[in-house]
């Protein structure tokens, strides 16, 4: 049997929706079904604006599921994986600090060229992160890694402005 070709707005939608959902960090529990813990918003709504505005149908039911049996809720905790998230919240906040520990003996364009594109793989790492609860993974070490992102970017944007001060003077 051959498989139907999705044409190109149906392909582009299904690419929506999975950044959408990839974006607030869902995992497909089957092929229909996509979960998170719950913790990522004040209310059913706001996940649900969310998730539609990212780019996920307006027609695809977004609802609470609980009361997992065991078997599926030890099955749920396999989904993500909190000790790879914790090894690059380490590795990218010893790279950023690492970085910012001698940014100011760079010369201007060779600090603005490594503040972007260490900013532009710390920012992507945050945009795409789960942000499990603290059940399942080290919170304090999001924390400092978030911490080192926003030290970046101020580091970031003081080279900048400076470079093009520099440039237009």
């Amino acid at each position: 049997m051959q498989a139907e070709k999705l044409s190109r707005s149906e392909a582009k939608q299904q690419r929506a929706r999975a950044r959408a959902l990839l974006m607030l960090g869902f995992q497909p529990l089957n092929e229909h079904l996509f979960i998170r813990p719950n913790n990522i918003e004040d209310t059913l709504q706001s996940v649900r604006d969310r998730l539609y505005k990212l780019g996920l149908e307006k027609d695809a039911p977004v609802f609470e599921a609980r009361d997992f049996d065991t078997d599926l809720q030890r099955r749920i905790t396999t989904l993500w994986n909190p000790r790879e998230l914790e090894g690059n919240y380490a590795q990218l906040e010893k790279k950023m600090r690492t970085w910012l520990e001698r940014s100011g003996s760079l010369e201007p364009e060779v600090a603005a060229r490594e503040s972007f594109l260490l900013g532009g793989t710390a920012i992507k790492h945050v945009v795409y992160d789960p942000f499990l609860p603290a059940e399942w993974v080290n919170v304090q070490a999001r924390e400092r890694f978030l911490s080192a992102v926003d030290e970046v970017d101020q580091a970031g944007m003081r080279i900048w402005s400076g470079l093009w001060a520099s440039m237009e003077g």
